[in-house]
C-alpha cells in the first residue's frame, strides 16, 4: 500500500510510529 502524505513528511518519519489517517492516506 502507498502512503499520501497531506502533511509534513518529517514528521512521520521522526515519530517513527503509524501516521494519523488525518495527516496521511493510506491507498492500496
Amino acid at each position: 500500500m502507498r502512503a499520501l502524505l497531506c502533511g509534513s513528511r518529517a514528521s512521520f518519519s521522526r515519530s517513527g510510529h503509524k501516521p494519523l489517517v488525518k495527516q496521511v492516506e493510506w491507498v492500496e
